[in-house]
């Protein structure tokens, strides 16, 4: 699998009325719509949140609006390659305790 793909059902916002943002690893979506209530029509305000497990490019991030489904389409990005990270102390050398393996693990 090469990419993200969220479907959200937002019936009734329209194209002008739809923000969606990425915040890091947040996606953001927001809009309003219209209601029919007993004193007329009024704005209803939509917010929906998606937290991506990293952070997406996004510039390479897609939003489209059909039918009242927004679809958001990001590919994965590639994960770094492990730095290995050099270990230092400030302990004397004769006072480091040893730890042997038993076997029992």
């Amino acid at each position: 699998k090469d990419k993200i793909e969220l479907s959200m059902d937002l019936p009734g916002v329209k194209h002008g009325n739809l923000q969606v943002q990425i915040q890091g690893t947040q996606l953001l979506v927001s809009g309003t719509r219209a209601i029919r209530t007993d004193d007329g029509i009024e704005a209803e305000e939509v917010c929906r949140t998606y937290q991506f497990d990293h952070e997406v490019d996004p510039t390479n991030l897609t939003a489209n609006l059909m039918n009242g489904v927004l679809v958001v389409t990001t590919p994965l990005a590639e994960l770094p390659a492990p730095v290995d990270i050099p270990v230092t102390t400030n302990e004397q050398e004769d006072t480091a305790v040893a730890i042997e393996d038993d076997g029992d693990a």
